[in-house]
């Protein structure tokens, strides 16, 4: 993270300065792990399957080791979610963002350098990065993923010209 990032607005000739580099920030999904760990411990060795309704990343290596499955959708329905561990429908999104490992990882990313962030590696050594997704197959490998998987961009085009 940048001290001075390289974004920010300028008003009166004067830059703001959007760092949030040494910042504190609030917690607001606390609830949501407090939930998904009272279940694994309720359930005991019974299969925890989270469903998640995201909207921006998130750091799953504070629960993924201790749930069979996690679901992931972005905008999804309920009912939608039922139809995959029911069986009556198969699994197929891929990832719109990068999942960090850590909150050091999203820390360390650069705000103006897409896809640069040191993702979560699942317990199954799967990778949540960019364009990931599991299907009943395993890692979703298709058109979708040659067209929106790309190595991360370090400099601009444009700087090589």
């Amino acid at each position: 993270m940048r001290e001075e990032p390289i974004s920010g607005n300028v008003v009166d000739g004067v830059k703001e300065n959007r760092s949030y580099l040494g910042q504190k920030a609030t917690v607001v999904n606390s609830d949501e792990l407090t939930l998904i760990q009272g279940s694994v411990a309720l359930m005991q060795d019974k299969p925890v399957v989270v469903c998640l309704n995201a909207t921006k990343p998130m750091v799953f290596s504070e629960f993924e080791s201790e749930v069979s499955e996690i679901l992931m959708g972005f905008g999804t329905k309920g009912t939608e979610f039922l139809n995959i561990p029911a069986g009556h429908a198969e699994p197929s999104g891929l990832l719109p963002l990068q999942m960090p490992a850590s909150m050091d990882a999203v820390e360390a990313q650069l705000e103006d350098v897409p896809r640069d962030m040191d993702c979560h590696g699942g317990s199954e050594g799967n990778e949540y990065d960019f364009a990931y997704g599991l299907n009943w197959s395993g890692t979703i490998d298709d058109e979708r993923t040659k067209t929106y998987k790309a190595d991360p961009l370090t400099a601009s085009e444009y700087l090589k010209l």
